[in-house]
């Protein structure tokens, strides 16, 4: 009996799927309506439509096209499948999580990174193909189901939305006066080094400073990023990874919040603690890390503290954060 029940359960929902499969469309201006609060990263319309879509509060991208000529989803699976093992994603199989929302399930991958855990879900109907990659919550991979199936199924009707304008990127330096910043930290440090990078496809604008030379080994330094490619609520999960999973030294452990930080940027700090060199007994020293994540940008400050020197180690830190408020750009 149980046995029969499972094949009519089976039946049904091959049933409802196949329904599914031959109502859902691509229309690139009803998804522009449903998705007019994500950035559109990347549109081409040539051999196919294809559209990149981004949310940056979630660090959530969907790749979304229908089909160039030729092309089916068997051969747009397979293919799919191959790119994805090569660009080191590992595939889980099944996840029936989508079966609810677009009554199919998706090929799920995984891929391990520094600082994250991406988790991709692809999709082929017959006339829309899609992938959504997220690094967060299955909470918000679900509100993304919810919204594809009102961007792909005409059966649904459009809710009314506002278009986000998104704004230009910002260079560190429209943040900090970055020659101040130099010039303030030789004032007080007997070796600096400063580097920098502009925004572009893969990076942040940043400042990174160094405050030991590099034969020391055990470098004091300050990373500043604006916050232009993730929200603050991404960046700060993406730090948090970053730190625990080091992979030079054992991850570093998460001790609290820091309140010193309020006076200056308005926000408080994830203090980290790493005790590698000590357990291994190669230096007697603890690694501090300091995380300041704003609405415009992340200050990462990394202190090496010898033992009986906590309390210098402290007044050190607050002078690091009085220079760099100084040079905040009012």
């Amino acid at each position: 009996m149980k046995k029969t029940i499972t094949i009519i359960l089976l039946l049904i929902i091959q049933t409802a799927t196949y329904s599914f499969e031959d109502n859902y469309i691509f229309n690139a201006e009803r998804i522009k309506k449903v998705f007019s609060e994500w950035e559109i990263e990347r549109e081409r319309n040539d051999k196919n439509y294809f559209m990149r879509l981004y949310n940056k509060e979630d660090d959530i991208f969907i790749d979304i096209s229908n089909y160039e000529k030729g092309d089916n989803p068997e051969i747009a699976e397979k293919r799919f499948h191959k790119s994805s093992l090569n660009g080191d994603f590992k595939f889980d199989g099944n996840n029936h999580l989508s079966i609810k929302y677009l009554g199919v399930a998706s090929k799920e991958f995984t891929k391990y990174t520094e600082t994250e855990i991406k988790k991709k879900e692809s999709f082929f109907f017959e006339k829309v193909k899609f992938s959504i990659v997220y690094t967060g919550t299955e909470e918000e991979y679900e509100k993304t189901l919810e919204l594809v199936k009102e961007a792909i199924d005409p059966s649904t009707k459009v809710k009314e939305r506002p278009k986000k304008v998104f704004k230009k990127p910002t260079e560190i330096d429209q943040i900090f006066n970055v020659k101040k910043l130099k010039r303030e930290f030789d004032n007080t440090h007997k070796f600096v080094q400063i580097e920098s990078g502009k925004n572009n496809d893969k990076t942040a604008s940043y400042v990174m400073i160094f405050l030991d030379e590099e034969k020391a080994g055990l470098r004091r330094q300050i990373i500043i990023e604006d916050n232009d490619n993730f929200s603050k609520k991404v960046i700060t999960r993406r730090r948090d990874y970053n730190l625990r999973h080091t992979k030079d030294i054992q991850g570093y452990k998460y001790i609290g919040e820091d309140k010193k930080s309020e006076k200056y940027f308005g926000v408080s700090s994830r203090e980290y603690q790493n005790t590698y060199f000590k357990d291994e007994k190669l230096f007697d020293v603890v690694v501090m890390a300091n995380v300041i994540v704003t609405n415009q940008y992340e200050l990462l400050i990394i202190n090496y503290i010898p033992e009986g020197q906590k309390e210098f180690a402290d007044k050190q830190y607050e002078e690091y954060l009085k220079i760099l408020n100084s040079c905040l750009r009012k």
